[in-house]
């Protein structure tokens, strides 16, 4: 069984991709390992949004890829494109996948263990609901009811990450997903 290390930076909804990563990975038959050095991909999941987050996330990637030469290496999450080139700078052969394609983790570790690396970076509108997780806390649980933003200011780079916020309005659908989700977080504390 292969096993897996997360390591993210960033906010919460950050934290919350990274559980629904390791879910989807668990319940592939993946092993998720609290140890870089038994695992054999390396999963960072970066956060553009915020300049000491790049920064600490670039300087992971560059760590792993000099002491871990012979792990898999996967970046994920907020990948902006101005940070495209640094991270193809700091290594040319991990796989990377965009928080708007969480949901093919599993393809991606498969993919990259067979030397096949790959690049899902593309924008998305799915939702990111009732998807298995592995909580990172068993007393918090962390359910994103947004993702993106409808302004454009200068100094974030929101937008241009996540995207504009989808208008769920009036979709019952999502908002019926988005309940059984707390409804199941409260059941996990009774």
């Amino acid at each position: 069984m292969e096993k897996v290390y997360f390591k993210t930076f960033g906010c919460s909804t950050n934290i919350s991709e990274t559980e629904v990563m390791q879910g989807l990975l668990a319940k592939a038959g993946f092993e998720i390992t609290s140890s870089k050095e038994n695992a054999d991909v390396i999963v960072i999941n970066v956060c553009s949004v915020k300049g000491p987050s790049v920064t600490h996330a670039l300087k992971e990637v560059r760590v792993a890829k000099e002491e871990f030469l012979h792990k898999k290496l996967v970046v994920a999450g907020c990948i902006s494109d101005d940070m495209l080139p640094e991270i193809r700078r700091l290594t040319d052969d991990a796989s990377l996948i965009s928080t708007h394609n969480i949901k093919e983790i599993v393809s991606v570790v498969e993919e990259a263990l067979n030397d096949n690396p790959v690049e899902l970076v593309g924008k998305g509108e799915d939702t990111k609901i009732n998807l298995p997780k592995i909580r990172r806390n068993p007393v918090i649980g962390i359910v994103p009811i947004c993702s993106g933003c409808n302004f454009s200011c200068a100094y974030c780079s929101v937008v241009s990450v996540k995207g504009k916020l989808p208008d769920i309005s009036h979709n019952i659908k999502i908002k019926v997903k988005l309940f059984s989700e707390v409804l199941e977080l409260k059941k996990n504390f009774q």
